[in-house]
């Protein structure tokens, strides 16, 4: 019985730390780097999806709850190897703000301690909206 439970415990330990689709969908809206944008909400929205698989993510969901709010996230898968690791997502929210439109990334390894998935998508999002709008990087 001990060593049953010796066993179990590291293995419910890892799972318990592992990031989820769930999790990340859930997460505060207002979490993650922001940035805004002088262009009308669609155009923003028309490009987002492009520029997270343009990151290296594959398109997980995509959904708009009205006319001004839509969530997008984005997932790699695990990788075999010597700097193997269980994958990495990103949540990308946009928002509708008066004559602007904000995006939120947050990004999430699915293991903590795997230090070889991708820890922060937001800089390569990001940049990928802005040229896919015409605009400078800032």
């Amino acid at each position: 019985m001990y060593r049953a439970l010796v066993a179990t415990v590291p293995s419910l330990l890892v799972l318990m730390s592992c990031a989820t689709v769930g999790g990340l969908r859930t997460e505060p809206l207002d979490r993650g780097v922001a940035r805004r944008y002088a262009a009308p909400f669609d155009s923003v929205m028309a490009v987002v999806r492009e520029a997270v698989v343009s990151a290296g993510l594959g398109l997980k969901e995509s959904q708009c709850y009205g006319d001004s709010l839509c969530m997008v996230i984005g997932t790699e898968g695990m990788s075999v190897g010597p700097s193997g690791h269980m994958g990495s997502m990103a949540r990308v929210v946009v928002e509708a703000s008066g004559d602007a439109t904000v995006v939120r990334v947050l990004s999430r390894r699915r293991m903590g301690n795997q230090v070889a998935a991708k820890e922060d998508y937001s800089p390569e999002i990001l940049s990928q909206i802005e040229a896919r709008l015409g605009l400078p990087h800032p």
